[in-house]
């Protein structure tokens, strides 16, 4: 596996504040503290299932506003077939998602919601890139909120049109809200 030094960099990151944490825990122990305490559950979270959860956080953030303020419906099919969708399954599964409980790993989703607003600010730079240079997504530029409209819970388990209407409808010819719920409620049939 090629890893770029910026990986490779933020993977040395994570394992030295890992080793840190390790060390901090030991220490507490040698002065007594019991080992359950020193070895906490953030301790121990899968630090792999938390990077790869803000990642695709970050992946359906980006295509739920493209989605949405796209003035074109040619790229709808292949941005929630290969994004949205994708990214929300990888998610619950990182997460340990369970819809019928509502229940979900605290520990890794602890760790996400320390960093929600930036991941939300990384999708929204990811839109403005994108948008620099298609004309069917410039529209979206002037309106994207400026707080993130969803919470982690709403991502992983609401409806996918819901997710759309959270966006607020803006009073402009060019906004496709109607189009883009209905053709989202369509995809999402053969999910």
């Amino acid at each position: 596996m090629n890893m770029s030094y910026e990986e490779v960099m933020e993977r040395v990151e994570l394992l030295t504040a890992e080793l840190a944490k390790i060390k901090r825990a030991l220490v507490a122990i040698n002065e007594g503290v019991p080992f359950t305490e020193a070895f906490n559950d953030e301790l121990l979270v899968e630090w792999a299932d938390v990077k790869h959860a803000k990642y695709q956080l970050i992946e359906m953030m980006h295509h739920l506003l493209k989605f949405r303020f796209c003035t074109t419906d040619y790229a709808y099919r292949h941005w929630f077939s290969e994004r949205i969708s994708l990214s929300r399954r990888e998610l619950q599964a990182d997460i340990e998602w369970r819809p019928l409980t509502g229940s979900y790993d605290q520990n890794i989703v602890n760790e996400i919601m320390r960093e929600f607003d930036e991941l939300y600010n990384n999708a929204k730079a990811m839109y403005v890139r994108d948008a620099e240079g298609r004309s069917n997504l410039a529209y979206g530029l002037e309106h994207l909120p400026e707080k993130c409209p969803w919470t982690l819970i709403d991502l992983v388990d609401k409806n996918y049109s819901d997710l759309l209407r959270m966006i607020p409808a803006i009073d402009d010819p060019r906004d496709r809200l109607d189009d883009a719920v209905k053709i989202i409620d369509e995809l999402a049939v053969y999910e």
